[in-house]
């Protein structure tokens, strides 16, 4: 459905910013054309497909194991939140596992998830700099392996809220410049399709439940969410780069 040329300009722009010999300012940029690019093509794509009506509401699951699970997990929550037209909720499984469920139509879901990624790259980076200028202090030396794992983790999780702010802005400001150049009602289209993939959770999962918040470290998440707030989304690094 998209552009071709659109897709594989994404495609080498987020291979520049993953490449370990890139400088890490030419790998912000790119990340941030990167997913400037994937939010506003998304929005055309689902502009097409609601036209030709080829998609109806699925549910994708996501599987999450070890100590971090509930944290990368929140990252796909806050996308989903994010994104305005796909919904998600959370199952725990046995043996210290999490399932998480998209629910959307498949062009939608899949933004979603490329995003995801994106953000998952950029937290193991901000969660490893960070790692490597606390590890020498006093209160780190002086944390238990446990100590530094519920760290991470909240820093993880404190990323997966802050970086869904900022989404939430560039999707809204991306959400803007389509409808300057479309012809139809961008915003009068996202509330159908919200509406419908609403109406398919609501008669499948009934009476669902809202997720238990967790404790959180202050030092770990409020770090992380300084870090998630400077997330590169697309539209809060690079305004001209589509």
């Amino acid at each position: 459905m998209a552009d071709e040329k659109i897709l594989t300009l994404i495609k080498q722009l987020l291979n520049i910013a993953q490449h370990p010999n890139t400088p890490p300012e030419e790998a912000d940029t790119a990340q941030a054309r990167a997913t400037k690019l994937m939010v506003k093509n998304a929005i055309s794509e689902m502009q097409l497909t609601d036209i030709q009506d080829a998609e109806r509401v699925v549910f994708e699951h996501v599987d999450f194991r070890g100590s971090y699970a509930l944290s990368y997990l929140q990252i796909g929550v806050e996308v989903a939140a994010a994104w305005g037209t796909v919904r998600s909720y959370r199952q725990k499984l046995p043996l210290n596992g999490w399932r998480l469920t998209y629910v959307g139509f498949p062009s939608d879901i899949r933004a979603v998830r490329t995003l995801v990624l994106s953000l998952d790259m950029q937290a193991q980076t901000r969660l490893a700099n960070w790692t490597t200028a606390c590890q020498y202090s006093l209160g780190w030396l002086m944390a238990s392996p446990y100590q530094r794992t519920r760290l991470r983790a909240d820093f993880l999780y404190g990323f997966a809220v802050g970086a869904g702010g900022q989404l939430t802005r560039a999707r809204a400001k991306a959400v803007e410049e389509v409808q300057e150049t479309s012809s139809t009602n961008t915003e009068l289209a996202l509330r159908d399709r919200s509406q419908e993939v609403d109406d398919v959770l609501n008669s499948q999962v009934p009476n669902l439940q809202g997720s238990a918040q967790r404790k959180m470290t202050r030092e770990g998440f409020m770090t992380g969410f300084s870090a998630g707030q400077r997330a590169n989304v697309g539209g809060n690094a690079l305004d001209s780069g589509s």
